[in-house]
């Protein structure tokens, strides 16, 4: 396990991760997450799986590439209304 327990939101605005398309940050202890994560236009993978989560930013909706999001394994009481703007979801792992 990792111990990773926050991430910056300014690390999703850098120009170096605006054609990011896979990201895996599971294991770690994130208890949030910034909302521009989810304003990453290229994101099709999200594994969030084994952290400490308890609710995802409204702005996940605005993840229009996402295809697979992981989040097994956290605390999430309930989605946001915004969840149903992933349009292009295949896989969605909530277990």
């Amino acid at each position: 396990m990792n111990k990773i327990s926050e991430i910056p939101a300014k690390i999703f605005n850098d120009q170096t991760t605006g054609s990011l398309n896979h990201l895996n940050i599971s294991g770690n202890q994130l208890k949030d997450l910034p909302a521009t994560l989810f304003k990453l236009e290229q994101l099709k993978f999200l594994d969030l799986s084994n952290n400490q989560l308890t609710v995802l930013p409204d702005t996940v909706g605005e993840a229009k590439s996402l295809v697979e999001l992981r989040v097994v394994n956290n605390k999430l009481e309930k989605l946001p209304e915004t969840f149903g703007g992933l349009e292009k979801i295949e896989v969605l792992d909530l277990k």
